[in-house]
C-alpha cells in the first residue's frame, strides 16, 4: 500500500472523529445580484451571519450590479460617473477582467454590455439582429476602449459600457468564503 493514502485516510479518520454533534447547522438565503443566494454551514456557536452577508452583497451590488440603476458600474455606462474613489469591488473586477481579456485576445470582454443588451440578455430588451447592427454595435465593444487611470475610468466612445456578469457571481462567492 502506498503511504500517502495511508496518510490520508488517517487524516480522514481523525476528521471522522472530531465533535461534529457540538457543530450547528446554519442555512439562510436572500436576495443579491439580480438572483437568489443560498449560504447553509456549521458553526460551534450556531452563529447566523445573514445580516453581514447581506451587507456585503449589497455593497457588492451597489457596485458591479446592471440591475441596479444606481450602482456604479450602471452609473459609469449611463455617462454620470467616472470616478470609482476607493470601491474594491470595482478596482479588482475591472483588473482582473482586463488581465483575462488580454490573456485570451478579448475572447473575454467586460465591454460586451451592448451586445448582450441588443440580444436580449442584459437590462434592455431585445432588438431585431443583423450583421449591419452586430457590425455598428462592435465599434464600441472591446476591452481597449475602456482603462483606469488612478479612480478615473477614461472610455475612448460614450457608448462603451461594462458588464461584470461573467465574473460578478464567482467573485462574490470568494468574497462571502474568505468573510466565512
Amino acid at each position: 500500500m502506498n503511504f500517502k493514502y495511508i496518510y490520508f485516510l488517517i487524516i480522514v479518520l481523525i476528521s471522522a472523529c472530531s465533535s461534529d454533534k457540538d457543530l450547528k447547522f446554519v442555512k439562510f438565503g436572500g436576495y443579491a445580484q439580480g438572483t437568489t443566494y443560498s449560504i447553509s454551514y456549521f458553526d460551534k456557536n450556531g452563529t447566523n451571519y445573514q445580516h453581514d452577508i447581506d451587507s456585503i452583497l449589497n455593497d457588492f451590488d451597489n457596485s458591479l450590479s446592471i440591475y441596479n440603476p444606481k450602482s456604479l458600474v450602471s452609473r459609469i455606462n449611463m455617462n454620470v460617473a467616472d470616478d470609482i474613489g476607493n470601491d474594491k469591488y470595482f478596482r479588482k473586477a475591472f483588473t482582473k477582467s482586463l488581465e483575462v481579456s488580454k490573456i485570451s485576445d478579448g475572447a473575454f470582454d467586460i465591454t460586451v454590455c451592448p451586445l448582450v443588451n441588443a440580444w436580449g440578455f442584459g437590462f434592455k430588451h431585445s432588438i431585431p439582429i443583423d450583421k449591419h447592427l452586430v457590425d455598428s454595435i462592435m465599434q464600441f465593444v472591446g476591452y481597449k476602449l475602456i482603462e483606469l487611470k488612478g479612480n478615473k475610468i477614461i472610455k475612448k466612445d460614450s457608448r462603451v459600457m461594462l458588464d461584470f456578469n461573467a465574473i460578478a457571481q464567482g467573485y462574490s462567492a470568494d468574497v462571502i468564503s474568505r468573510y466565512l
